[in-house]
């Protein structure tokens, strides 16, 4: 009798042992196929069980870290998203800035084209005023000269009257 209370005892062990460990094994193998899907990427995955025990804390547990792993990823894609826009921004100005300073490189080149046209000018007034100076100075020397001519014709034709009135006289 004990033998046989012994062996359906077994049996009974066995039985629920199969169920017990088969419901276990089930729940493991379908956290294990979410959570390859999570790792593949695809964050979309919920983890499910019907169970009321460790395995349904730890799915909840692993649904909450896929939303906050969400959560950051979306997170991190609006700090990417201002980047970009910030990035943006600095690249017009920067273009803004190089358009404006090319704008002041050529006001610069002209001024100092200006700047030399000007010094050329300078130099051939100079010039030009040095050889009108040497002009003035031989005229005024010719006008000296001619002065002397005249004051001497002047003495001459003084004298050539005097001459003239003595030999009239």
């Amino acid at each position: 009798l004990s033998f046989i209370f012994v062996v359906c005892a077994l049996a009974v062990a066995v039985v629920m042992g199969s169920y017990i460990s088969g419901g276990i094994g089930n729940a493991i193998s379908n956290l294990v196929k979410s959570i390859e899907l999570a790792a593949k990427g695809d964050l979309t995955t919920a983890f499910s069980t019907n169970r009321k025990d460790e395995f349904y804390i730890l799915s909840r547990s692993l649904n909450d870290m896929t939303n906050g792993m969400k959560s950051l990823i979306g997170e991190a894609a609006g700090i990417g998203n201002k980047f970009a826009h910030s990035a943006s921004f600095v690249s017009q100005t920067t273009k803004n800035i190089l358009d404006s300073t090319k704008g002041i490189s050529t006001a610069i080149e002209d001024i100092r084209k200006g700047v030399v046209m000007q010094a050329n000018d300078t130099e051939k007034c100079s010039l030009d005023m040095s050889n009108l100076s040497e002009r003035i100075d031989r005229v005024n020397k010719s006008a000296h000269e001619i002065e002397q001519i005249a004051d001497e014709a002047k003495k001459i034709v003084g004298e050539g009257i005097i001459i003239v009135d003595d030999l009239n006289s």
